[in-house]
């Protein structure tokens, strides 16, 4: 087919260009197929195409350029080891084909075989010298493998039959920063700057000053990045970080508008700066109107990117407004309603803000796309939980639990549930079984450890062995208020005055200060090692955060106890 390839391809460009196709009754020939299989390529389905250049390297075995297409089509569909397997097949048939060696090399770029494209590009420079694409193709190998020599020989060769231009210039530039050579690097750049103006160069220029403090020097070539092309966004936030870095937040909110604004900006660039530069400093606290300003101008130029939104919802979360940080999530799940992690997103906002009948309601609409999503079935039980329904939430924990395959990890989490629910529910010895169900699972589950002991303590059952869980909990966890909270208590209801006034005062310091029932107990512990005046104080401050704990009655009780 070799001899035949220019007249083919002549064919196949008329055919295209007259928007003929030849009938499913005049297939007859390998060159039928093949004209058929370049109009299925063109209209992009390649299923198609691959079957009818099959049939036509069928008909003639030495159609090489039905072979190329079909490494085309495996290259798209990113299978590059099938794709070099057609291309050779291509080469055999006609291997001086500069076409083919150039789609061999790149797919050996792919699959990361990069010296073996390096020796095709040399092969193909010996048989084209004057061709400089070639040469640029190798360069760029040879600087993704730092061989810097090797591109500088190029570039000689380039500018020997060429001359000195901007490509090669800004090629020997690239050279000198990638190595560090600074002083170089400049002089070229500087160079380029004046040579070649563009916004670009200006805007690169800005850069260096910048990081080297120049601050003059950096706002004088953004800005004259901005004269050669005033739509050059980066050059808006280049000046945007100089004036940040000054504290002048007026002109910094000025270029940043802009920056933002540009649609043709990469979103994901601009997420990550809200990220990185806006949200962890104190700008929003500051300037709440100009950073709204900021998202606004985000969102007016990415109106349906799911990354944009999610961001956006998140900040409106953050500063207090629910509502507008609800209406994004709901938005951005109605334009991508296939993406299940904003799905996800809405309960977690949900959750966060303690929406427990919303959260319930759109629980219940996402089992209905992931019906075996135990997660999800998860949250809905927790929800009916925090909500008071606890025989609601039992029926879900349950629900759930016949359905868990055996050994999940969901299994432990109903059974601590169950236990504190049924606690709720007045029933404690099933709370206490799931407890024990609990623990045989994860004998060190701090949270079961705890409340089983606590509940116990309260029961006044088995004392001794509710201090060897609660013991165990502060052993793992030392710093933890609740834990040492429900230690020193165990310790009170048996009789140990003083160890427990020690236990609950390092609870009170552990960040039980604004925890009525934690102050509560400390003050029964110091009572009851004659503390009194001590123990009134602390119960003071108990009944003012929780006057419904009916601390008042105990202290006009123990005062009156205490004059008799």
């Amino acid at each position: 087919m070799r001899k035949n390839a220019c007249k083919l391809i002549i064919s196949v460009i008329l055919s295209v260009l007259s928007i003929k196709c030849v009938s499913a009754q005049t297939i007859n020939t390998s060159e039928d197929y093949f004209i058929e299989g370049v109009r299925y390529y063109n209209e992009d389905n390649l299923e198609k195409a691959s079957t009818l250049f099959k049939q036509s390297i069928k008909k003639d075995q030495g159609n090489d350029a039905a072979y190329y297409y079909l490494s085309n089509i495996k290259s798209k569909e990113e299978s590059y080891r099938d794709a070099l397997l057609y291309i050779s097949k291509a080469l055999e048939i006609d291997p001086d084909n500069i076409t083919y060696l150039r789609s061999q090399a790149r797919l050996y770029e792919y699959t990361g075989e990069k010296e073996k494209a390096a020796q095709i590009y040399l092969s193909i420079i010996d048989k084209n010298p004057s061709s400089t694409g070639t040469y640029w193709e190798l360069a760029n190998i040879y600087l993704s493998e730092n061989k810097y020599d090797k591109v500088t020989e190029i570039i000689d060769r380039v500018e020997a039959m060429k001359g000195v231009g901007e490509y090669t210039k800004r090629t020997r530039y690239e050279i000198y920063k990638m190595s560090g050579n600074v002083k170089e690097a400049l002089d070229l750049l500087q160079d380029l700057v004046r040579e070649y103006p563009s916004a670009q160069y200006s805007n690169e220029l800005a850069y260096y000053y910048r990081e080297r403090s120049d601050d003059s020097l950096a706002a004088y070539y953004y800005n004259d990045a901005l004269r050669l092309d005033p739509g050059f966004s980066f050059a808006n936030l280049g000046l945007a970080e100089l004036y940040r870095a000054k504290g002048e937040f007026g002109d910094f909110f000025k270029n940043a508008y802009v920056f933002m604004a540009d649609p043709n900006v990469n979103q994901m660039v601009k997420c990550e700066y809200l990220q990185d530069y806006i949200f962890p400093s104190n700008l929003v606290a500051l300037f709440t109107p100009q950073v709204d300003t900021v998202i606004i101008n985000t969102i007016t130029a990415h109106p349906t990117d799911s990354s944009v939104l999610t961001l956006a919802s998140q900040y409106y979360a953050a500063t207090g407004r629910e509502g507008h940080a609800e209406g994004i999530i709901k938005r951005n799940i109605e334009l991508h309603p296939d993406n299940i992690s904003l799905k996800y997103n809405l309960l977690s906002f949900y959750m966060t803000f303690q929406k427990w009948e919303r959260l319930i309601d759109a629980s219940e609409q996402v089992l209905k796309y992931y019906p075996d999503d135990y997660n999800v079935k998860e949250v809905i039980a927790v929800a009916y939980g925090q909500m008071g329904e606890y025989r609601k939430a039992i029926a879900q924990y349950e629900k759930l639990l016949s359905s868990l395959p055996k050994g999940h990890k969901a299994i432990l989490n109903c059974y601590a549930a169950l236990g504190d629910l049924y606690y709720e529910t007045g029933t404690p010895s099933k709370a206490f079984r799931y407890y024990e169900k609990a623990l045989k699972i994860s004998p060190d589950n701090t949270h079961v450890l705890n409340n089983y002991a606590y509940f116990l303590g309260l029961k006044e059952k088995n004392l001794s062995k509710a201090l060897k869980m609660s013991r165990k909990t502060i052993d793992l966890e030392p710093d933890n208020a609740t834990f040492l909270d429900t230690y020193g208590w165990l310790l009170f209801l048996n009789g140990e005055y003083e160890a427990s006034r020690r236990i609950l005062k390092q609870a009170i310091n552990h960040a039980g200060k604004n925890n009525a029932v934690m102050l509560d107990h400390y003050a029964e512990a110091l009572y009851a090692v004659g503390e009194h005046d001590l123990a009134m104080l602390y119960w003071k401050d108990a009944d003012k955060i929780d006057p419904s704990l009916g601390i008042a009655v105990k202290m006009k009780k123990r005062m009156e106890e205490k004059k008799q």
